[in-house]
């Protein structure tokens, strides 16, 4: 028999989403399933979930932006996600890494699209000074698979081997590619 998880991961999906929309003490757990659940379904186990890519990344940057708005609305520690965030943001930020080093080419649009990836690197650059050990390792391996992206965007567009290659507003520009030296 073969295993066919996408009505599984759909159901999973139905669940965790509002969880981390609520942004309150079920976040946590809900943002350590669902890295769980990418994580296992792409390292461990190495089934093909390609065609949620960017359902996974829009979860991550729906976060984010919501944490933003929630910081702007009540003040950045006032709130149970507030609190947490390092440890959801940790959670999150793996499921960013877990998909974009396992589908480079896919997140190549993904990221160039709505802002995803300006919000995701921006909200990482954002978090480095303050980050602690593991949301910095987190952060690291971020940064790495924004850079992976890069390059096979480069790739894609015709560059030389090693070349970063346009990703919309993520895009590798001089001033960003400063900050991660």
């Amino acid at each position: 028999t073969h295993f066919h998880p996408r009505h599984d991961i759909i159901e999973i999906l139905k669940v965790v989403s509002p969880k981390l929309e609520a942004m309150d003490e079920c976040s946590l757990p809900a943002a350590k399933a669902l890295y769980q659940l990418v994580h296992n379904l792409t390292v461990n186990l190495g089934v093909q979930i390609h065609t949620f890519v960017w359902q996974f990344l829009a979860l991550v940057v729906d976060y984010i932006r919501a944490m933003r708005e929630d910081a702007v609305n009540n003040g950045s520690s006032s709130s149970t996600a507030g609190t947490q965030s390092p440890q959801i943001m940790t959670y999150m930020y793996g499921v960013a890494v877990d998909i974009m080093v396992h589908y480079p080419e896919q997140c190549v649009a993904v990221l160039s699209q709505d802002d995803f990836g300006k919000d995701m690197f921006g909200h990482a650059r954002k978090c480095w000074s303050t980050a602690r050990r593991e949301l910095k390792e987190a952060l690291v391996d971020y940064f790495s698979a924004h850079l992976l992206v890069s390059e096979v965007a480069g790739n894609i567009q015709g560059l030389l081997p090693g070349d970063l290659g346009v990703i919309g507003n993520a895009s590798i520009d001089e001033e960003r590619l400063g900050f991660l030296k």
